[in-house]
């Protein structure tokens, strides 16, 4: 048990990692869908082409609030909740199984 225990604190570890990076790279994408900045950059271009992928799915459940765009938002709590249920969740088992 002792090894499957460090497994699953590894693992809500990394996905820790994943769901942070994911929230700050979406709240970047945010503020710069209102500056507008130019698209050629490549951080730029590079946040564009990671996040994307992830919008266009969501916006094709969501209605249409005119120009204000809440697609953002929801991969923001999504990610949020994922991290404090399944991570935390994760870690427990880890935390239970090295005792």
């Amino acid at each position: 048990m002792f090894i499957l225990g460090h497994f699953f604190t590894t693992i809500a570890k990394l996905l820790h990692f994943v769901f942070q990076a994911a929230i700050i790279l979406f709240l970047i994408r945010a503020v710069m869908s209102w500056l507008q900045p130019d698209t050629r950059q490549p951080v730029v271009s590079f946040i564009y082409r990671i996040t994307d992928p992830v919008l266009y799915r969501i916006r094709q459940f969501m209605p249409s609030f005119g120009t204000l765009d809440l697609s953002p938002m929801v991969i923001i709590v999504v990610c949020w909740f994922l991290d404090s249920f399944l991570v935390s969740s994760l870690a427990d088992i880890g935390s239970h199984l090295l005792r």
